[in-house]
């Protein structure tokens, strides 16, 4: 009897108590594998036959491999995001922020910001999260004249309503930016998405910035909660 299994381990990579990761260095090579209540040890990257003790007989055929996509667990929400990504997360137990750094060369910030919105209020959260950037963009001495806001269309993600403003800029050597910010009200949660990329770098950046954004959603335990009536853990 033979079976063959193949395993993308998913956020394996998240250091316990760092909060920072990446770019992935040194990955931890052995894993323990349960299959059918026995324990292997096997290495990534390699297809392995291992004998069961308990199933005289029997044989697993077992491959292991870290996902190039990998999840990532915030406080109220999960996302996926390309194992290349530079990860900083800042672990707060309130208004949690990760930022991503692509090597495509883009910058995104997600934070949580709580329980979900209403309608009034989504547009004042979106309003102020703009002028807050904005206002860092002025900072960086990027005059107001420079600055283009414009609204983007509100569009109805997998789990969340998302409603953003594109901000386009000239910094002073007249290379010029983009940003888009995003405010996320999903079931069980609102959060905010900016990402940040040089204008001939938008064919790039557009297509990864929208799988991660489809992907945010409520944390499995969360949603399931919230659908059968019951209140999320706190």
């Amino acid at each position: 009897m033979r079976f063959f299994v193949l395993l993308g381990l998913l956020g394996i990579g998240m250091a316990a108590g760092s909060g920072q990761t990446g770019p992935w260095g040194q990955l931890p090579t052995t894993y323990e594998l349960m299959i059918n209540g026995e324990s292997f040890l096997l290495e990534v990257n390699q297809l392995v036959r291992l004998q069961s003790q308990l199933r005289p007989g029997t044989v697993y055929e077992v491959a292991l491999r870290v996902s190039p996509i990998q999840y990532l667990r915030l406080n109220q929400i999960r996302l996926m995001y390309d194992l290349r990504c530079k990860v900083e997360d800042d672990r707060q137990p309130q208004r949690r922020t990760v930022r991503l750094v692509h090597p495509h060369g883009c910058h995104l910030l997600i934070t949580e910001l709580g329980e979900p919105l209403a309608g009034d209020d989504r547009e004042t959260a979106l309003r102020i999260l703009t002028e807050a950037t904005v206002q860092s963009y002025r900072q960086r001495g990027i005059p107001e004249e420079k600055m283009e806001v414009s609204r983007l269309e509100t569009t109805q993600l997998p789990s969340a309503e998302a409603r953003g403003v594109r901000i386009r800029y000239q910094d002073a050597k007249g290379i010029e930016h983009q940003g888009l910010i995003y405010l996320l009200v999903g079931k069980t949660f609102t959060c905010s998405f900016i990402v940040e990329y040089l204008q001939t770098d938008e064919d790039r950046v557009l297509p990864i910035a929208k799988r991660i954004l489809d992907s945010i959603q409520p944390l499995p335990s969360t949603a399931k909660a919230t659908d059968s009536g019951e209140k999320p853990p706190k």
